[in-house]
């Protein structure tokens, strides 16, 4: 296998197994579900039971995927970058407890407030250190886009940090929901970054209308999930059923954007 053969059996795997972690955490949701007789009112909660593992295990799988897989364009690498660090912060940071409506799951006076501080704060040293390898290897490599692009984004994770050590109450509260709106409003950009790139491409206006499609779609999701919250639906199983269709759209665009870029690892190779 010559070294750009298996580069490329590389990237295709990367791909897939994103998609096979969604699966993974969906199978572990549904064993909760059959052991408990009953669902949790979100998959976050999945924190709480059984599923705790890989719960953690399949947003950490993500956050690594996105930060990892290189975007089409410098714009669409750095938001993927972000997005990727928010979902290490949506699986570090738990939901507020809620009971278990049944089935075994984390200790009732389990405290996860020790557990926050340290794996936060790993995640935010990694992620400096990942930033500033970035930004040297860019340099390096004379690649670049505009110039507002990265300083918005230190500007979104200084915030996160300032926040995570002057106010770690609020943040334990509060972190997990941040994050998981800060990385669905990022992958929403992607999508859309890709539906502009496709129809101008040689993969045609057929995959930039289904890009658009999905980010219309995930756009709307996420509009009711701030519904939900503001209306006091937050405890129904309305938010279980957005973060599934959240999960399944950005599942369809993953797997989009693997079938057009499959024998290429940029849409700019496209010919």
């Amino acid at each position: 296998m010559t070294q750009d053969a298996s580069g490329r059996a590389t990237y295709r795997m990367l791909r897939l197994a994103t998609l096979v972690v969604a699966v993974m955490l969906a199978t572990s949701v549904l064993i909760q579900r059959v052991v408990a007789g009953c669902w949790q009112t979100s998959i976050s909660a999945s924190y709480w039971t059984a599923a705790h593992s890989v719960f953690v295990a399949a947003l950490c799988a993500v956050g690594v995927a996105l930060v990892v897989n290189r975007g089409n364009t410098y714009v669409e690498d750095v938001v993927l970058n972000y997005a990727g660090f928010f979902a290490f912060g949506v699986a570090m940071v738990p939901t507020p407890r809620e009971a278990l409506c049944g089935g075994p799951g984390l200790p009732a006076g389990f405290d996860p407030a020790p557990l926050v501080r340290n794996n936060v704060l790993a995640v935010l040293v990694a992620g400096v250190l990942a930033e500033v390898t970035q930004v040297v290897i860019d340099r390096r490599a004379g690649r670049g886009g505009p110039a507002w692009v990265r300083p918005v984004g230190w500007v979104v994770i200084t915030g996160f940090i300032v926040w995570f050590f002057a106010a770690p109450a609020s943040f334990l509260r509060h972190g997990h929901a941040v994050s998981a709106v800060t990385m669905f409003v990022g992958i929403i950009v992607v999508v859309l970054l890709n539906g502009f790139g496709a129809r101008h491409s040689a993969s045609g206006p057929t995959f930039g209308r289904l890009y658009d499609t999905i980010a219309a779609t995930m756009a709307l999701t996420l509009v009711a999930t701030g519904v939900v919250a503001v209306t006091g639906h937050a405890g129904s199983h309305a938010v279980l059923w957005v973060e599934t269709l959240l999960i399944a759209q950005f599942s369809a665009f993953w797997l989009v954007q693997t079938v057009e870029l499959w024998d290429v690892r940029t849409r700019a190779q496209l010919v």
